[in-house]
């Protein structure tokens, strides 16, 4: 035996005891709903652990099938994906929302996923691979939804019972699929007017959307997509958008 391999093999073991530390606590924090993050630093012979600020625990939001006079839903589509859903739950902040994803982007980016739903917001089905359900039998259309609520439950432990056909696909057929297969269909009324839509004509459209709404006495469910169409313009909107619907008065609710 070399004489440099016992010290290899006590950095090996120290190591392996710091990873344990790390999955323990952030296991541990993560059920308590309240997310941490570890830095891990190594000074000399020892190691030091120094805990980072908190995720705040997960804000409580009513759960609706379709809000009501007085309450908005803001949701978002085609995610999960790299930085671009971080972004859009950063600038949320405590703020709810729906975030109605695609289960091929689930497989693609998990950690999104679950990092959104560990901030409180709701994770709901927007099929397998976002095909027009218009044109798929009965069971083409509930395999993208049940395969899709596979992959969701697998990775938050929260099975969607909410959907939104992609494209706004859908009509008495689709309905009655769904339906009967516990399945409730989410629109909208209101959101960027546009996919490719600039800051200013999605908050100009959504300030026309908030006063129809109140004088209709409706509810408002806005759509936005965080991971398709001019992300810039959205979430440059966005804060505005959050800060308008406070000030005149709406309850934020999600879908579930």
């Amino acid at each position: 035996m070399r004489t440099g391999q016992p010290v290899t093999t006590g950095r090996v073991f120290r190591r392996a005891v710091v990873a344990a530390l790390v999955i323990a606590v952030a296991t541990s924090a993560g059920a308590s709903g309240s997310p941490a993050s570890l830095d891990v630093a190594r000074r000399g012979q020892s190691v030091q652990l120094r805990q980072l600020p908190t995720v705040p625990a997960p804000f409580a939001a009513p759960r609706v099938k379709w809000p009501t006079t007085g309450q908005v839903a803001l949701t978002f589509d085609d995610g999960p994906c790299a930085r671009k859903t971080r972004r859009t739950v950063d600038v949320l902040g405590d703020t709810p929302a729906t975030f109605f994803v695609i289960g091929g982007q689930v497989r693609r980016s998990a950690s999104e996923v679950v990092f959104t739903a560990s901030r409180g917001h709701s994770i709901q089905n927007h099929t397998m691979d976002h095909p027009r359900l218009r044109g798929l039998d009965g069971p083409r259309i509930l395999n993208q939804l049940d395969t899709t609520a596979t992959l969701i439950e697998q990775h938050v432990g929260v099975r969607p019972t909410v959907y939104r056909p992609p494209y706004g696909s859908t009509d008495s057929r689709v309905r009655a699929i769904t339906s009967a297969a516990g399945w409730f269909e989410a629109m909208w009324n209101g959101g960027a007017p546009r996919m490719e839509s600039g800051s200013s004509s999605i908050i100009s459209g959504v300030r026309s959307q908030m006063k129809r709404a109140r004088g209709a006495n409706h509810g408002l469910v806005l759509l936005f997509h965080d991971c398709s169409g001019n992300f810039g313009g959205m979430i440059e909107a966005l804060p505005t958008v959050i800060s308008m619907l406070r000030a005149d008065g709406w309850e934020f609710v999600t879908f579930g």
